[in-house]
């Protein structure tokens, strides 16, 4: 690949990384934030059905944004070299 390739490529994916870092995983972050709230409140209260299903629901968000960062992200990432 030569230098002005190269330099057109990382300009292609400046735009998708920072929607990613300055929206998506501030966002993920947040929610990941509430579920763990969640979490520690339905231990302490013993609400313990809420408190499965705030698991999975954590565990569905975890899921859902590995995936996209790896199959969105990446494939991108690949396609633009």
């Amino acid at each position: 690949m030569s230098e002005e390739g190269g330099n057109l490529t990382l300009r292609r994916l400046e735009g998708p990384i920072h929607k990613f870092t300055k929206v998506a995983l501030p966002t993920d972050l947040e929610r990941l934030q509430r579920h763990h709230s969640n979490i520690l409140k339905f231990q302490h209260s013993g609400q313990w059905d809420r408190l499965h299903q705030e698991h999975i629901n954590a565990s569905r968000t975890v899921q859902v944004k590995h995936r996209h960062t790896h199959t969105g992200l990446v494939l991108s990432i690949y396609s633009m070299l």
